[in-house]
């Protein structure tokens, strides 16, 4: 009787005991706080519009995950120095459920040895790559490289207008009414695919628009021209960006020249107005 007691004793103590250690041994983490980040440019990158809404983030190249913003994010301290990258995320081609890593940010990289519980909160300021290469970069604040028509209608151009913008004076308007039924154009100029690295090819722009928009491509191949339309973004009542992956398309070893175009489509009653600004085609 007295051996079954101790026995008992024993393995009450080594219960509690191991819910001691358990709880104690709760890793206490420190926070990487981040509310806002900002894209900063070149005058040879265009202006610094973008829509970053959520971060890649890593420690001692271990990844930690995406965290849509504001971010609290929980790292695990080691002791040491530790190198945190963030990188910068965004919703490609219209996709609202899907976030990538845009190729052509750099990343932010901060080395630093965080304690327990400690909140180190930054502000992350992106910029683009050195390598990046700009096919396109329209801001309307001169002219546009939008201007062959494919519809047949040359009312329906997008002109320059300093009503809107999302950022400088001007920004590119269609105006679609009556007759004016739909608005389609290219740019003028082909974008040879020998300049290209063959790399990350991505499409980005601005909108304002009282009804969708569809992006497609021009491209000159080997075997002859295909078109079609990629990627639609619906209207909307707020100024908005777009980054459209056209990487696989215009990178095709078929691919001899590609072009962008725009598709918008009058809805049928009273005058509706499209916004574009800041375009740029950028790759490696």
């Amino acid at each position: 009787m007295i051996l079954k007691h101790l026995t008992i004793i024993i393995l009450c103590l080594l219960f509690l005991e191991s819910c001691s250690l358990s709880d104690n041994g709760a890793p206490i983490p420190a926070f990487l706080v981040i509310n806002d980040v900002q894209l900063e440019t070149t005058l040879e990158q265009g202006y610094p519009s973008h829509q970053i809404e959520d971060v890649w983030v890593s420690v001692d190249e271990l990844n930690l995950g995406i965290y849509p913003l504001p971010a609290r994010i929980p790292i695990i301290t080691s002791g040491a120095e530790m190198q945190i990258r963030i990188n910068a995320g965004v919703k490609p081609n219209g996709a609202k459920n899907q976030s990538l890593s845009y190729p052509f940010y750099d990343p932010i990289i901060v080395n630093q040895n965080l304690e327990k519980e400690q909140e180190l909160e930054l502000a992350p300021k992106f910029t683009y790559r050195n390598t990046a290469k700009f096919d396109i970069l329209d801001d309307f604040e001169v002219g546009t490289s939008f201007t062959k028509d494919l519809d047949g209608n040359f009312e329906t151009t997008i002109i320059r207008t300093n009503l809107e913008s999302n950022g400088g004076n001007f920004s590119g308007l269609i105006e679609l009414a009556g007759d004016k039924k739909n608005a389609e154009f290219t740019t003028n100029t082909e974008f040879l695919r020998e300049d290209n690295s063959n790399g990350a090819t991505f499409f980005e722009f601005d909108y304002l628009s009282d009804v969708e928009i569809y992006v497609g491509y021009i491209l000159v191949t080997n075997d002859g021209i295909v078109e079609n339309y990629h990627s639609v973004f619906v209207s909307n009542t707020e100024w908005k960006r777009a980054y459209i992956d056209f990487t696989d398309l215009f990178t095709d070893s078929k691919v001899i020249s590609y072009r962008v175009k725009f598709l918008m489509e009058h809805s049928g009653s009273g005058t509706d107005q499209i916004y574009l600004d800041n375009v740029k085609l950028v790759h490696f």
